[in-house]
């Protein structure tokens, strides 16, 4: 077990006594990353009123389009936001729910976006639909099934997750956006596990939105002001 990641480990600022095994909470950068970030910080403070009015914006949608390279994503299209709940707010709160509208979440949905739906459908008088993920014994028919069948006429969004936080669980996700714009509901995709870890193309995937982060599997180095699951590097993309 001492030998885990020898081969790259002169690559990570990682405390080698201590055996981290929980890279999606919090992620990890490496130090080719770390020192572009210093980079970054000491521009930032060389001049920060010219930083921030004149290099700031045009290098955020750099960072967006080389970010849309690897996902599969126009960088028009993808928004920078502070954290995984606030990407997925975003998304909830543009809603204009009604009564007996309903939201469709997961029983393996992330608590934080799981209470977020909660708090707008009680607040509109609408209704969380909650479909079940089979554990321990997933199965992707089944799972692709109990989200069809929750869907209804008063279905105004689906909220799935692509790999969900508690169980680790990759869902079937395609065939869950398929199913769902087949019945007319949009998709909110929560995927904060999802880029770098699996291959990503949103053309293809065709989610009406995805929130994914950065500081993860995809190594970006964690801001200064975080959340339980992500700082500033959470993004989202769309469509």
């Amino acid at each position: 077990m001492h030998l885990l990641g020898k081969a790259v480990r002169h690559e990570w600022a990682l405390d080698w006594d201590f055996l981290s095994v929980n890279h999606g909470s919090f992620g990890a950068a490496p130090r080719v990353v770390l020192a572009a970030q210093r980079d970054w910080q000491q521009r930032l403070e060389a001049q920060p009123g010219r930083f921030m009015r004149t290099v700031l914006p045009h290098a955020l949608r750099h960072a967006a389009d080389r970010l849309g390279a690897f996902i599969g994503a126009d960088g028009k299209d993808i928004a920078f936001v502070e954290n995984a709940t606030t990407g997925c707010n975003a998304v909830l709160r543009s809603l204009r729910l009604a009564p007996d509208d309903q939201i469709v979440v997961l029983n393996h949905g992330y608590g934080a976006v799981r209470n977020a739906v909660r708090y707008l459908c009680e607040r509109a008088g609408a209704r969380m639909v909650e479909a079940e993920v089979p554990f321990p014994h997933p199965d992707a028919d089944a799972i692709a099934a109990n989200i069809a069948a929750s869907l209804t006429p008063q279905t105004k969004l689906a909220v799935v997750d692509h790999i969900t936080s508690g169980s680790a669980l990759a869902l079937p996700l395609q065939r869950i956006i398929d199913s769902c714009h087949a019945a007319g509901v949009p998709v909110l995709v929560d995927g904060a596990h999802g880029p770098a870890q699996v291959p990503l193309d949103m053309r293809a995937l065709g989610a009406d939105w995805y929130a994914g982060n950065c500081h993860k599997w995809l190594c970006a180095p964690r801001a200064r002001r975080s959340s339980t699951r992500g700082p500033i590097a959470r993004m989202t993309c769309i469509r």
